[in-house]
């Protein structure tokens, strides 16, 4: 964190993949009008299979992006479309990666790559009780199949949670 234009702008960059599951490409070709911080909705124009959606976003979120983007407006390439920015333009799919090693580094919890966060996402919401005709849709997944296997890694966890919700015995 900080007020910098790179704090700023790395910060709400790790906040949209984290709370939308989106993928790094759709991330990178985001554009300024794509964004409703008042909805707290992104529109993805060009998803995987060139398929558009809406995801939504949380409130914190909103709050990185909305700071993100009155440094934005100080920027010289400010009139450009690209939601996000580098020093030199348009913060592209190649640099986010670079940008996401350097900040986990410095965060010293490993190496971090954006794939993890959509992964993080999925397991999250299907944890929380979020069905998964939803987390499709909001996904991008055109088959169920490949969107099961992101919430797979914790499926165990989530199985012995649910038994301790159901609890089949009650009070013996």
């Amino acid at each position: 964190e900080g007020k910098g234009f790179l704090d700023r702008r790395d910060l709400a960059v790790v906040r949209l993949l984290v709370s939308t599951g989106m993928r790094l490409t759709e991330l990178a070709n985001l554009r300024v009008a794509d964004v409703d911080l008042t909805r707290r909705v992104a529109f993805i124009e060009h998803g995987k299979g060139d398929k558009a959606r809406f995801v939504r976003f949380d409130a914190g979120t909103a709050t990185a992006i909305d700071r993100y983007l009155r440094a934005r407006g100080r920027h010289a390439k400010a009139g450009l479309p690209w939601l996000w920015l580098s020093r030199g333009g348009h913060f592209t799919n190649k640099g986010i990666p670079l940008m996401l090693v350097r900040r986990s580094e410095q965060a010293g919890i490993g190496h971090v790559h954006a794939h993890m966060f959509r992964h993080t996402w999925a397991d999250r919401w299907l944890s929380a009780g979020g069905n998964e005709g939803d987390l499709q849709r909001l996904g991008g997944w055109e088959n169920s199949d490949v969107m099961r296997r992101y919430g797979s890694a914790r499926a165990v966890d989530r199985a012995l949670a649910a038994y301790d919700d159901v609890n089949p015995l009650g009070e013996l």
